[in-house]
């Protein structure tokens, strides 16, 4: 049987390489880089601060006419791999795309985290769909994904994909095709637009992997998937609100987050809070989080920003991986 993901990559191909032969291609590129200093404030034994390079990206983007462009974002940290490698056919309100594409799920998952209010996603995003604690789906993955985007009212975006981390042979993060469960997931979510915002349901529905220690073959068990997304500006305020509830491979989970922060027009000030909590097993005890995240950010220009975050984390004995009580997180991003 042929595999979608290699249907993907030469239906991609193809695309474009039809298109560059009638028309000149139009580059943009961008990208940017955070930097991190985290003080975890009560762990024991005590843990120095540490700094890293949380992220770093480049982003290119080609248009061969007013409907065709390719798209290419590689993280350049702790290695070069594609997050974004996809053909693109748009043609208003409507668009398909082939390739690796960011999947269509609630507000956080596909944004850039250049574009978040907090330094990272939240709990329930980061434990279901963010590689995490061996959870094998990820917010991007390799299928045929078709849109309609009015400008306003209902929107439509759904998704039929892999289900399987991007990995080479040796499992680092790379564009290799590998598909190794059974069956393609569905993905899609329908919006519809509110004052200052959009509001909307997602829904994921498709095995994923299920790691086993080698030289046993990996598994794959059924992962299903819904969420409801808010987002809006009001005023100098945006609220953000999501939550999500899953069956993955028989256990109930379920969280959200809402995040509140206060900009006024033409500020370089934005302070932010955010409440965050999650359940790893319903039916299980001491598998529950909560986290108090607040946070102040300052903008020195329109694309580039400081933040100081504290987080305050309550997360259950059994909650899998181990929280700190605390830490104090200072970050600058800069897109060029």
């Amino acid at each position: 049987m042929i595999r979608v993901s290699l249907v993907v990559l030469l239906l991609a191909s193809f695309c474009l390489s039809l298109a560059s032969l009638a028309a000149p291609t139009k580059w943009f590129v961008t990208g940017y880089v955070q930097g991190r200093v985290t003080d975890t404030l009560d762990s024991a034994p005590p843990s120095p601060s540490s700094f890293q390079i949380r992220r770093a990206y480049m982003y290119v983007r080609g248009s061969v006419d007013e409907h065709i462009t390719g798209t290419l974002l590689l993280a350049m940290q702790p290695t070069v791999r594609a997050e974004h490698a996809f053909a693109e056919y748009a043609s208003k309100p409507y668009m398909v795309r082939l390739g690796l594409v960011p999947l269509p799920i609630g507000y956080e998952i596909p944004l850039t985290s250049s574009r978040l209010i907090t330094l990272e996603r939240s709990q329930i995003v980061t434990d279901l769909v963010v590689k995490n604690g061996g959870q094998d789906i990820y917010f991007f993955d390799r299928g045929v994904f078709l849109y309609y985007l009015p400008a306003k009212g209902l929107n439509v975006s759904a998704a039929l994909i892999n289900g399987q981390p991007v990995e080479n042979s040796g499992g680092a993060e790379g564009l290799f095709t590998s598909d190794r469960n059974d069956g393609k997931p569905i993905v899609a979510r329908v919006g519809y637009s509110i004052p200052g915002g959009e509001m909307g349901v997602s829904y994921y529905g498709g095995n994923r992997r299920v790691r086993v220690a080698a030289p046993a073959s990996d598994g794959s068990q059924r992962l299903t998937l819904y969420a409801f997304d808010l987002a809006t500006n009001r005023g100098p305020f945006t609220i953000i609100l999501e939550a999500m509830a899953a069956t993955d491979g028989g256990i109930e989970k379920n969280g959200g987050y809402l995040t509140v922060a206060y900009r006024k027009a033409g500020s370089a000030s934005q302070p932010y809070l955010r409440i965050d909590i999650e359940d790893q097993n319903t039916n299980a005890p001491n598998t529950n989080y909560q986290r108090l995240t607040a946070g102040y950010a300052y903008y020195l220009n329109p694309t580039s920003k400081v933040s100081l975050e504290f987080e305050s984390i309550d997360a259950g004995a059994n909650f899998a991986p181990g929280q700190p009580n605390s830490r104090l997180t200072g970050q600058y991003q800069i897109i060029f």
